[in-house]
């Protein structure tokens, strides 16, 4: 049986419930930090850091034992922690301190709802990040409306999100090119990348046919903004290029001709590459 001086130790020093595992949300530089930016900070000042915040905590937690005592202190303590949108200390998250994070609710246009961890959606999305640190009511409820998203198309975010080494499954160069929007939607970079890097292993010219060729150029036009320089818009330009490669066979059907028609960027696009020379697709 457990003598009373234990478990007095237990209710007054936290140190022996919590041990090196106590950290703090109230203080600025535990706050997430901006998606992507995660690094870490020289070790000297990381440690220095550490044992001042470790210390503030330990204080802090004692000062409400005293003022208040242990039954009525620990439950204030746990909720704090229960709390916290991740527990972030000054070297970079694992993949488990992402899912130690509050659950945000994202609701599609079908009205169907997601709950996904607050940090991976931070980590991974800018729009996502500037929606959960704001003053707006998505903050305050943990709840994110998006509306002009499909819950099949968010469904192969959500599973890059939980899943290391994610790629999409689907091999067709039309869902590919709308996941990449929706990407640019988001504003998620990375996500973005694995995309364009499965459409680009993908895209062999003969097995792409003329008909495809033509919902991928009108959708591109539509759908995935146009950057300053082609470097800059690396979806639209492979598949600018890969139309340009059958540009003959695509003069001689309606259907691109009615594309050129209700997308005049088409038609410049495709002169800047016609007769440059290039063979390889752009990189």
């Amino acid at each position: 049986m457990e003598s009373p001086a234990s478990r007095e130790q237990l209710d007054t020093d936290p140190e022996s419930i919590f041990g090196n595992a106590v950290v703090s949300n109230d203080r600025e530089e535990d706050e997430i930090p901006a998606f992507s930016t995660f690094s870490a900070t020289k070790s000297g000042k990381k440690e220095k850091k550490g044992k001042k915040n470790k210390s503030t905590i330990i204080s802090c937690i004692n000062s409400s034992l005293q003022n208040n005592g242990p039954s009525e202190s620990w439950p204030a303590v746990f909720d704090s922690i229960l709390a916290a949108p991740i527990l972030v200390g000054h070297t970079k998250p694992s993949y488990s301190d992402y899912l130690t994070s509050r659950m945000v609710a994202v609701v599609v246009s079908s009205g169907k709802t997601y709950h996904i961890h607050s940090s991976l959606l931070c980590r991974e999305s800018e729009r996502f990040y500037k929606s959960l640190n704001s003053e707006h009511t998505e903050a305050t409820q943990l709840k994110i409306d998006l509306i002009d998203e499909t819950a099949h198309q968010f469904r192969h975010f959500i599973d890059f999100l939980y899943e290391l080494d994610w790629k999409p499954k689907t091999t067709s160069s039309i869902r590919l090119a709308e996941l990449y929007a929706l990407g640019e939607r988001l504003v998620a970079p990375r996500f973005q990348d694995i995309i364009l890097q499965v459409f680009r292993e993908g895209s062999d010219i003969r097995a792409i046919n003329l008909s495809q060729l033509c919902q991928l150029s009108g959708f591109a036009c539509s759908n995935i903004t146009e950057r300053f320089h082609p470097r800059d818009d690396p979806m639209r330009d492979v598949i600018f290029w890969l139309v340009s490669t059958r540009i003959a066979e695509l003069q001689k059907t309606e259907e691109f001709r009615q594309v050129l028609i209700e997308h005049a960027e088409l038609g410049t696009q495709l002169i800047l590459r016609a007769g440059n020379g290039t063979q390889a697709m752009p990189a």
